[in-house]
C-alpha cells in the first residue's frame, strides 16, 4: 500500500497515541508521533506533516502554544490542524477556531471519526482547499 500522507500525533497520553497511531497506519498513512508540546513543534517544522492531530493538555509547551508557532511559521502553512481534547466546553472550540485549528475532536474519541476527518481534511487540501489560516 502506497503513503496516503503523513500525520504527526502530537498526544502525551501513551495509549491514545498508540491507538491513534496504529489506526492511521492501518489506514496507509505514515504517522510521526511527539508525546510533548516542544517535540510536536519540532517534528511540525523539521518533518513538515501533512496533517496535524494535536493534544491541548501537554506537559511543558501545551496545545495552544504548538498551534500559535506552527501558524506562524511558513513551512506550515496550509497544514490542516485537528485540536484533541477532553476539554468540551464551547469557549475551547471557539478559541480553537480563532486560532486557527481545522477542527476539534472530544476525549474520549471515536477513532473512526477522526479517520473520517483527516481523509475529508487531505482531500480538501489535495484539492486545493486551504484550511484555517
Amino acid at each position: 500500500m502506497a503513503i496516503k500522507a503523513t500525520i504527526l500525533v502530537v498526544e502525551d497520553d501513551a495509549d491514545a497515541r498508540d491507538l491513534v497511531s496504529l489506526s492511521l497506519t492501518q489506514k496507509g498513512y505514515a504517522v510521526i508521533t511527539a508525546g510533548d508540546g516542544a517535540a510536536g513543534l519540532n517534528a511540525a517544522v523539521k518533518k513538515r506533516p501533512d496533517l496535524i492531530l494535536l493534544d491541548i493538555m501537554l506537559p511543558g509547551m501545551d496545545g495552544w502554544q504548538v498551534l500559535e508557532n506552527v501558524r506562524s511559521r511558513p513551512v506550515n502553512k496550509g497544514v490542516p490542524v485537528f485540536m484533541l481534547s477532553a476539554l468540551n466546553e464551547v469557549k475551547n472550540v471557539d478559541r480553537a477556531t480563532e486560532m486557527g485549528a481545522t477542527g476539534y475532536i472530544t476525549k474520549p474519541f471515536d477513532i473512526a471519526r477522526i479517520l473520517l476527518k483527516v481523509e475529508r481534511a487531505l482531500a480538501a487540501r489535495a484539492n486545493g482547499a486551504v484550511p484555517s489560516r
